[in-house]
């Protein structure tokens, strides 16, 4: 999953990256952006937006757009007019151009390769890219219904992209707070994922950490994600981590770590800047500052990895590059990917699961506070 300013900005690397891996991709529009502080997508000593948040604002049209040139925040009252209806010819073509982006950027770049000054002369069958897996609207966090204008035009979205869609998947974001996993369900089922033409919804429940979220917390969440999945709908975790990944056969469809491989994120921490150094502990399955990973390997032997990165990059230095700290954490999470995939019913995979968790819980070399985030997924996982 490409995030819309990271295609903009770097096409001919994501397009590179497509074409030599022919993997099915998504691109988020990352909408939301647009309703923060548009400082935090300054240029560096200048108060002028960067040029992919530029780029990106101008492909996307009104009212994200005219918000950007005016340097502002984009609100909810951009969506209505004058008398204070919701403008639903503005939100039709806000979303026709949204699914312009993701359809077009590749074939742009790649016709500009073909027809430019410096033509590069490829074999066609080695540079076709494939279109999206499907396609993404535009959307915008909602932490309340009644009364939200956000959520009228988040409503209006779910109205409107499927007749836009064409012959693409649809599938639909929902980016909610968590308070709406307790009082919300059964209408943000309703509005986001029930309507004709939505082919799948993109779970993102905000700032949500697995590794740290209480037992009624976790309840609420798993329960909400066999709530969607009975709806025979395809259901992608958006920045899930293990626990997510771990509910492959109870109905979800895939999990995505973000580019910058998380396992939850805060839409108030804008992508970009510099990336904690972060260990991924495949035994553990979590993250952990590299100091703090050492300090338990010393004591829990089985945590290290035997990947190239682990032997070759990480474990002989103190400071290892992030480059080789990614590249494990890929290595890592498509082992878990593949275990997960491995069982053909949740019963059988669940099991296994609780057999391995309990073995770590009762190891006394592994510390504590190492593996307490363990015994509350193995009492959700228990009650699924």
């Amino acid at each position: 999953m490409f995030y819309a300013r990271l295609l903009e900005n770097y096409t001919k690397a994501c397009y590179g990256l497509v074409n030599s891996t022919k993997k099915p991709y998504l691109v988020d529009p990352e909408t939301p952006i647009f309703c923060l502080d548009p400082s935090q997508f300054w240029k560096e000593d200048e108060n002028v937006p960067k040029d992919s948040y530029m780029a990106l604002a101008n492909w996307l049209g009104p009212p994200v757009s005219k918000a950007a040139q005016e340097n502002r925040s984009l609100k909810d009252n951009d969506f209505y007019d004058g008398t204070g209806r919701l403008d639903k010819a503005l939100v039709k073509s806000f979303v026709f151009n949204v699914f312009e982006f993701e359809k077009k950027i590749f074939d742009e770049f790649s016709s500009r390769l073909r027809t430019g000054l410096f033509r590069f002369i490829v074999d066609e069958s080695e540079s076709m890219v494939h279109q999206p897996e499907a396609l993404i609207p535009p959307y915008f966090l909602l932490d309340s219904l009644s009364g939200n204008k956000w959520y009228e035009i988040n409503k209006e979205i779910a109205t409107v992209a499927p007749t836009l869609k064409g012959n693409f998947r649809l599938y639909m974001p929902l980016f909610i707070t968590e308070s709406l996993l307790e009082t919300s369900r059964a209408q943000l089922i309703k509005d986001f994922v029930l309507p004709s033409g939505v082919d799948g919804v993109l779970l993102w429940v905000n700032n949500f950490n697995e590794e740290e979220a209480t037992v009624p917390r976790l309840e609420n969440y798993t329960s909400f994600i066999k709530e969607v999945s009975e709806t025979r709908k395809d259901l992608i975790i958006m920045y899930g981590g293990f626990l997510s990944l771990s509910l492959a056969q109870l109905g979800i469809s895939g999990v995505s770590s973000g580019m910058q491989f998380w396992n939850y994120r805060d839409i108030n921490k804008v992508p970009g800047g510099k990336i904690p150094k972060r260990y991924y502990v495949e035994r553990l399955h979590k993250f952990m500052q590299y100091s703090e990973f050492t300090r338990l390997i010393k004591g829990y032997g089985a945590a290290s990895c035997s990947c190239n990165y682990c032997q070759q990059q990480i474990y002989t230095q103190t400071d290892p590059p992030l480059s080789a700290l990614k590249g494990h954490f890929v290595h890592a999470r498509s082992n878990e990917v593949q275990y997960a995939n491995s069982f053909t019913s949740f019963p059988s995979l669940k099991g296994r699961l609780l057999n391995e968790f309990n073995q770590i819980l009762t190891d006394p070399k592994v510390p504590e506070d190492d593996k307490s985030h363990m015994k509350r997924w193995a009492s959700v996982l228990n009650a699924l």
